[in-house]
């Protein structure tokens, strides 16, 4: 072996100590993390079709700005009472579902309100992806994990 590749190796191996998570409260944390930072790109795109600025949102939720420019960079996390407010804000359907890790197949479901089209074409076999529209008149984009 030459020192280059000692040296990657040495590299490689520090930096997955470094990334680990010392134990499950820190892998906890950042799941929560990363639900918050997906949650709040959706309002973010909420926030866009109605050309609202954060300052916008603040007042709509009654909160201040830097309320919501605290849950913009994740400084603050969601609760389920502001979830439940951004929910009604604007008036969108919400659902969150348990689904086993030992099911053969896993499903995500995107609702888009029926005066929003999918803007791409998601019906790519071989990434899984389907667009249907539901009773409700809204699309659904599915993907499927094989």
């Amino acid at each position: 072996m030459n020192m280059s590749s000692e040296k990657s190796e040495e590299f490689s191996r520090e930096l997955n100590e470094f990334l680990a998570f010392r134990d499950d409260e820190e892998r906890i944390e950042f799941q929560a993390e990363l639900l918050h930072l997906e949650l709040m790109d959706q309002v973010q795109e909420m926030m866009n079709v109605r050309g609202w600025k954060k300052a916008d949102l603040a007042k709509h939720l009654g909160t201040s700005k830097s309320y919501v420019t605290q849950l913009f960079t994740g400084d603050k996390l969601l609760n389920l009472k502001m979830i439940v407010k951004l929910w009604k804000l604007f008036d969108c359907k919400l659902s969150f579902s348990f689904v086993s890790k030992k099911l053969d197949q896993q499903k995500w479901v995107v609702n888009v309100p029926a005066t929003r089209s999918p803007q791409r074409d998601w019906s790519n076999k071989s990434e899984n992806y389907s667009v249907s529209q539901n009773e409700d008149g809204n699309y659904e984009l599915s993907y499927r994990s094989a």
